[in-house]
């Protein structure tokens, strides 16, 4: 399995602009990383939701999103119906979750206006529902599963991998400014024309 370097991604997220608004009391006991990763034992295929538009960033095209239909996925809104996707790409992303590398344990709220889930997998096990929420802006994850919860840190390499992949699955959500799926990565915006990004860190 390959390593990924997590550090870049808290770059990004910095420069991304995320302070978390209230208290959030997901677990960030990244010793629960291994049972989270065992619970994907024996999960079927991976479901995709996309987030709704983030609560407090986009509060007003939020609360206009909630007249559409949306479901509560672990008190985050959702929108209802799940995406159709390529059987490739969750196979990849599915493949690249089981791999402890991409995760990193959690470094503190990044200065943004906080954590909110732009898209969540969820896959069907033995013991019922798992769900990864992928918050794209703040290169963070949540897992939930039938026995705990984890919040984490993403590594770069996992966090770049899901934004490309998750980019072409944006089907719902109106393009704003508070979008991370419809703008360029944090990095790129930053960086110089024509420097190439290398995906590590000096």
């Amino acid at each position: 399995m390959p390593r990924f370097t997590p550090f870049l991604c808290l770059a990004v997220a910095a420069a991304a602009g995320c302070s978390r608004s209230g208290s959030d009391t997901t677990s960030t006991d990244f010793t629960r990383l291994p049972a989270v990763l065992a619970a994907l034992d024996g999960a079927g295929p991976p479901i995709l939701y996309e987030g709704l538009p983030h609560p407090r960033s986009e509060r007003s095209v939020f609360e206009a999103e909630l007249e559409k239909p949306h479901v509560r996925l672990h008190s985050e809104a959702f929108y209802r119906d799940p995406i159709s996707w390529k059987d490739a790409d969750a196979a990849t992303l599915a493949t690249l979750a089981r791999n402890a590398g991409s995760f990193a344990p959690f470094s503190g709220e990044k200065k943004c206006n906080g954590y909110h889930p732009d898209f969540a997998v969820e896959w069907p096990t033995p013991a019922g529902p798992l769900q990864l929420h992928v918050c794209l802006g703040c290169c963070e994850v949540k897992w939930f599963t039938p026995a705990t919860e984890l919040r984490c840190d993403m590594a770069v390499n996992f966090h770049a991998t899901l934004r490309r992949t998750l980019k072409r699955y944006a089907t719902n959500r109106p393009a704003t400014e508070g979008n991370p799926v419809s703008q360029p990565p944090a990095d790129e915006r930053e960086r110089p024309h024509g420097t190439p990004a290398t995906g590590r860190t000096p």
